[in-house]
């Protein structure tokens, strides 16, 4: 719990932005009362203006949070390139579509766990600044990435089903051409309606 205040002062970008704040105020007492099962918020603030007592959204993680994500993300990449590495050399393995779709979900992965790991380089840590380009960007490739895996999954569940259960089924032509535009192309449509439907709030942490 939080205390904060209507700012409708705010501009970003030559418009208003209308945004809680808590500039000036401070969350002097918190007291969770027994008797009446409530919790009791005491506000301190130096202006006058519309308050209001707000679950606090807070993306703050510990330094120890951080260092075992970032480690298991590391070793994530490590075996997704050690995987590429066994399965590349390996030109009849190629030929065979399921590989071929395993190889294009490793890919999608390695790029989306690079993004992420990155991330910090392009992202401010003040959550309450209106997102810059470039996080935007990293935002909008991460969305994009994110269902692209999706798409390949999709992919390859519908492969080991043909596979096993519709054997005699009909061979489809270029198949990994086709599979690619579905999973490659269609995942850009969802990220591109964010950014024209949210523009500027499509990277902000609280929506």
């Amino acid at each position: 719990l939080t205390c904060k205040f209507y700012n409708t002062s705010s501009t970003t970008k030559d418009k208003k932005r209308y945004t809680w704040s808590d500039t000036g105020c401070t969350t002097t007492g918190l007291v969770y009362n027994k008797s009446s099962g409530e919790t009791e918020v005491t506000c301190k603030c130096n202006h006058l203006s519309s308050f209001a007592v707000l679950m606090a959204f807070s993306s703050k993680a510990s330094h120890l949070e951080d260092l075992v994500s970032n480690f298991l993300l590391g070793l994530s990449l490590v075996f997704l390139l050690l995987s590429l590495l066994a399965i590349l050399p390996n030109r009849r393995a190629l030929k065979m579509k399921s590989t071929q779709v395993n190889v294009m979900l490793i890919l999608a992965l390695i790029v989306s766990i690079v993004c992420f790991l990155i991330m910090d380089m392009f992202v401010q840590g003040d959550e309450k600044a209106y997102p810059t380009i470039p996080c935007q960007l990293i935002a909008l490739l991460l969305n994009y990435v994110w269902l692209c895996q999706l798409a390949w999954m999709i992919v390859e569940a519908v492969t080991i089903y043909r596979a096993l259960v519709t054997v005699f089924s009909v061979h489809i032509r270029k198949a990994l051409l086709k599979y690619s535009l579905f999973a490659w192309g269609i995942p850009v449509i969802f990220p591109l309606i964010g950014v024209v439907w949210g523009q500027g709030e499509f990277a902000d942490p609280k929506t």
